[in-house]
């Protein structure tokens, strides 16, 4: 979660608004916590959580409290139950989201290549900018280990292009200078 230097402006952004506190009606305790942690974790961030370990217990707890309930139910709400899956289908049609598809992946791939990689090839920032991408396309973000798996691919594929496209810039004069600078690869495997 991150950090907030201003105590009521965090509070602010968690609050659930008078539109939201109707979507909860006719569920159990439980289920009203969870629902509200789903709802505004997709609001705030984009994604839903993956488990009760990705929510701060300051946002259990302030959500509690709105509700007039104990944090500790959140406990025992799994949000990839087949309660959790239903509510995360109302949260989507009531925010706008989609889940991703291929074509989604694709794009991203697309995205991070052109716009990503060429301010900072590393892009150590990568997977928080994937996030922020599909929040923009009002897209729900696949698994994490899906979307590493296509972070990945897409900066081998652009220090690759970029490689490419800087060596076929060199003339057969600079490859040549740069060969003698490199060690002779047989020689070492003589050597060894």
């Amino acid at each position: 979660m991150d950090k907030w230097q201003d105590k009521t402006e965090w509070k602010d952004l968690w609050l659930l608004t008078p539109e939201q506190v109707p979507l909860l009606s006719g569920m159990t305790d439980k289920g009203r916590l969870g629902f509200a942690i789903q709802l505004k974790l997709m609001e705030m961030y984009g994604r839903f959580p993956s488990s009760g370990k990705d929510v701060s217990m300051d946002v259990i707890q302030y959500l509690a409290q709105q509700l007039g309930l104990s944090g500790d139910l959140f406990s025992s709400y799994e949000p990839l139950d087949r309660q959790g899956l239903r509510h995360r289908q109302t949260i989507r049609k009531l925010l706008g989201y989609r889940p991703s598809a291929d074509s989604d992946l694709r794009q991203l791939f697309d995205w991070l290549c052109a716009e990503v990689f060429p301010l900072d090839p590393k892009a150590h920032h990568a997977r928080e900018a994937a996030f922020d991408w599909f929040r923009e396309q009002r897209t729900e973000p696949p698994a994490t280990a899906h979307l590493e798996r296509v972070i990945r691919s897409a900066t081998y594929h652009y220090e690759e292009t970029l490689l490419s496209s800087i060596y076929n810039r060199l003339t057969d004069n600079h490859k040549s200078v740069i060969n003698k600078l490199l060690p002779d690869k047989q020689k070492e495997i003589n050597d060894d």
